[in-house]
């Protein structure tokens, strides 16, 4: 059993993917404020799919601009906080110029945005 999946507000469905939605737009300025320029929710739950012990798989886009820094350190505190809030492990995948456009593809399928300032 994963941490967080036996929360009392986790649902299955489209309406765990609602509820996601909902509570990463909350947090939109203080995931803006952490780098993020562009979020996505894909996988199981953007499908309206998932189970629950499903994750939360997200898509981010970072601001790498002068003077800007974002860590693994960043990306592995960011994905605690963000599984305490959804009550579901967080997978975070930070997109890249290197990585394989086919890659990228399949992981953009069927994204859903949270936050876009691109």
């Amino acid at each position: 059993m994963r941490a967080g999946s036996m929360q009392p507000d986790v649902q299955v469905g489209e309406a765990e993917r609602e509820r996601i939605l909902a509570l990463l737009q909350e947090n939109a300025d203080e995931l803006r404020s952490t780098g993020i320029r562009r979020l996505r929710l894909t996988g199981s739950i953007a499908r309206g799919e998932a189970k629950r012990d499903s994750d939360v798989d997200l898509i981010a886009e970072i601001d790498r601009s002068e003077g800007r820094r974002f860590s693994l350190l960043d990306l592995a505190g960011l994905e605690l906080d963000l599984s305490s809030r959804l009550g579901r492990d967080v997978q975070i995948t930070a997109l890249h110029e290197g990585l394989n456009p086919t890659v990228r593809a399949a992981m953009e399928a069927h994204a859903i945005d949270v936050l876009d300032d691109a």
